[in-house]
């Protein structure tokens, strides 16, 4: 079972991802979402934003506890290996077939997700502030 939170009423803007936008590999993942979401299914938005804040409130979450990516779709919010998965599985081929994780234990999808959470910084390393979006795709982030 795919972990999830309800939240009051389905999010305005759609799917939307949030991510850590200090931690480099979140943000070279935020970049390959929007360079392959074709269908501009996905809006973005950083956890440390006032807008990500709110939306991580709003489905009972603690953006300051947050390691992991949050996606917030269809009135939910997914988190880890879950979060990964669902968006995976809407971006186009050949990345959506990264999907087929779904079929391991949850337990160990986790895991694993949580063993990259702990050595991101460490392997990836960490800005001081969140980088700016490219111009072009200003209009994909919520904050």
């Amino acid at each position: 079972m795919e972990q999830s939170l309800s939240g009051e009423n389905e999010n305005r803007a759609g799917s939307v991802i949030l991510f850590d936008g200090t931690c480099a590999f979140c943000n070279f993942w935020s970049r390959f979402v929007l360079r392959h979401d074709d269908h501009r299914v996905f809006k973005l938005g950083r956890l440390q934003s006032e807008e990500g804040r709110r939306l991580c409130e709003r489905y009972g979450l603690s953006p300051d506890a947050l390691d992991s990516v949050v996606l917030i779709d269809g009135g939910q919010a997914y988190l880890r290996s879950a979060a990964m998965i669902r968006i995976l599985a809407r971006l186009p081929w050949p990345w959506r077939w990264l999907a087929v994780v779904r079929g391991l234990p949850q337990g160990l999808r986790d895991g694993l997700y949580d063993f990259i959470g702990r050595h991101r910084y460490q392997w990836f390393g960490r800005y001081d502030h969140c980088p700016m979006p490219d111009p072009k795709h200003r209009g994909r982030f919520i904050d």
